[in-house]
């Protein structure tokens, strides 16, 4: 069958950013569920082994699975994106298979959490039946996740058309994506996996067929017709995107390196074990809790910058407003490795000690949090803009491959900066308050705290060094 493309002129849907955006909601929480607790979940709740020669082979078979259900929906991405440039239907090249694809999105939240959780006789008797639901279900997750959020990132250069829409479109986005980090933090501890697995489920398929309904794609857009390889290594020879893609790759490994330290910080500095249900002598919270204080600063400022962003860039320029938040992260963040050290910091040891180190470093994240929100925002107006620099121009549009390759490659350097991570806190240490293995190879202690956001703050102030060749400017 033949699709006839429209000769008329696109209008969006009104309200389409609000729309569009709200997917990102069902998205950040599915996924922040997912990063923060299913390791835990299967580890102590399904398996049900916390010790011993048993918990390392649980541990190994969880962590296997985790890392090649990444692998795997990175490689999804490609497939899906050559299929999705390629094709034309009545709803589009996109929104097709966001529609096709959110029931069994959220269904495999559900299996992942919910039937465990319900029926727990049938995985606690059992580590291989455990072990194969859980591959069996992650794996299916990834693969729909890359199915539903690839194509609807593609849909952004489309629907908007220049450059500030563009950044519009991303704080809509960006907020609901926040919004749905802070909520699933707080919500699934009381909610339990019983009850917030479906919910979870729900709110996947509901802001899924919200987006679908409420969004319009130009149809005017002609499918691709180009093959996968020239496709692909188009796209890596698009001026822009090598420039672009060896920033955010920086961008991906630092911000991954600080948020992952985020609970080694806590726990390495101030001697708190986070399992722990005790008060806190010096400050008087469970651990939980001033956690919850550390992270929850950085989503709040990140989330408080998002109304500005669009009149500094108008001041600025992208180009420059990008290059801003990139220097302020690397700033802020690089000020973490101070706290401590602070003039004037009480005597080591103290509860005004702890106070007072505690105070340095909700102000330092505090400050990280700021650009950390310009960035997020402006990450895809700009790839919308590289996107719009293809050496085909309005021919061969192929906006899912451009954030499929994109995906490919983050996700390789994310790993480089979890893989840095690990190899600095081994030598140098992570703690001054646990045994031999925290103190480090070199016994040096939380040495190798401070070095972990010091050469994630080098990475950034490389990959911001590195934006310059950027070719488009505004």
């Amino acid at each position: 069958m033949t699709i006839e493309v429209s000769k008329t002129e696109y209008r969006p849907v009104k309200g389409q950013k609000l729309w569009w955006s709200i997917i990102e909601f069902g998205s950040s929480i599915s996924s922040g569920v997912l990063d923060t607790y299913l390791v835990a979940f299967y580890f102590f709740d399904v398996l049900g082994e916390y010790a011993g020669p048993g918990a390392v082979e649980r541990m190994f078979f969880i962590g296997a699975i985790v890392f090649f259900g990444k692998i795997i929906q990175g490689l999804a991405n490609l497939p899906v994106a050559q299929i999705s440039d390629r094709i034309q239907t009545r709803w589009g090249r996109r929104r097709i298979f966001v529609l096709s694809g959110c029931f069994p999105w959220g269904l495999s939240v559900f299996m992942l959490f919910g039937i465990p959780s319900i029926f727990p006789l049938f995985f606690v008797d059992s580590l291989v039946f455990s072990v194969i639901w859980l591959a069996i279900w992650y794996i299916f997750y990834n693969i729909m996740n890359a199915v539903v959020i690839n194509p609807y990132l593609a849909m952004l250069p489309e629907i908007a058309k220049d450059t500030f829409e563009r950044t519009s479109y991303q704080q809509f986005r960006t907020l609901f994506t926040f919004l749905g980090m802070v909520i699933a933090a707080l919500t699934w501890p009381i909610l339990g996996e019983e009850l917030g697995a479906p919910i979870v489920a729900i709110l996947m398929i509901l802001t899924s067929l919200i987006m679908v309904r409420g969004s319009r794609e130009d149809k005017k857009v002609n499918p691709a017709t180009i093959t996968f390889r020239e496709s692909a290594s188009t796209v890596l020879k698009n001026p822009a995107f090598r420039s672009y893609i060896v920033t955010i790759m920086g961008w991906m490994a630092a911000s991954g390196m600080l948020l992952a330290q985020l609970p080694i910080i806590v726990e390495g500095l101030f001697g708190i074990d986070l399992d722990s249900t005790e008060p806190i002598s010096w400050i008087g919270i469970e651990p939980s809790l001033l956690m919850s204080i550390v992270s929850g600063v950085f989503v709040i400022t990140a989330l408080l910058i998002i109304p500005f962003i669009g009149a500094i860039q108008d001041r600025l320029g992208k180009k420059k407003s990008f290059q801003l938040f990139m220097t302020m992260f690397a700033i802020f963040a690089a000020s973490i490795a101070l706290v401590g050290f602070v003039p004037g910091t009480p005597s080591s040891g103290t509860d005004d000690y702890y106070l007072f180190i505690f105070l340095q470093l909700v102000i330092s994240i505090l400050l990280t949090g700021i650009p950390a929100g310009g960035i997020v925002v402006l990450l895809y107006s700009v790839f919308s803009d590289v996107i719009d620099n293809d050496q085909y121009g309005d021919e061969e549009r192929r906006e899912s491959m451009y954030f499929a390759v994109q995906g490919v490659l983050d996700w390789g350097a994310a790993s480089v900066g979890s893989f840095i991570m690990g190899i600095v806190l081994a030598i140098f240490g992570s703690s001054d308050f646990g045994g031999v293995e925290d103190a480090g190879i070199l016994g040096t202690g939380s040495l190798g705290i401070r070095f972990v956001i010091l050469i994630a703050a080098l990475i950034m102030i490389l990959a911001t060094w590195l934006f310059r060749k950027y070719p488009i400017e505004d």
